[in-house]
């Protein structure tokens, strides 16, 4: 794989995972306001990744919430890992080294 569509597919999975976080953040903070539940009410529920299925079928705002952040993290997990999977350092047999942009 080439550079340029590297960076383009890069550029598509960072976009693409900006997008759905955001909408599934915006979704949770909604919904939120229409429970009224503020943001630094207590308790607030934990992560759970078992409970995450059935929160958002019930169209809990946590579970809107939470998902949202996931997306933030993997999403950006994903791009680094697919730019340094695809670096020089992996051709030389530097492998403790990550990339500039990650």
């Amino acid at each position: 794989m080439n550079d340029a569509r590297l960076e383009r597919t890069i550029g598509l999975v960072l976009g693409a995972g900006a997008i759905v976080s955001f909408c599934l953040l915006a979704i949770g903070i909604a919904g939120m306001g229409v429970a009224h539940v503020g943001p630094l009410d207590r308790p607030f529920p934990p992560f759970d990744l078992n409970r995450l299925g059935s929160d958002l079928a019930a169209l809990k705002p946590a579970g809107f919430l939470w998902l949202g952040l996931l997306a933030v993290i993997l999403t950006r997990r994903s791009a680094c890992s697919r730019r340094s999977w695809a670096s020089p350092w992996r051709a030389s047999g530097v492998w403790w080294r990550w990339p500039q942009s990650c």
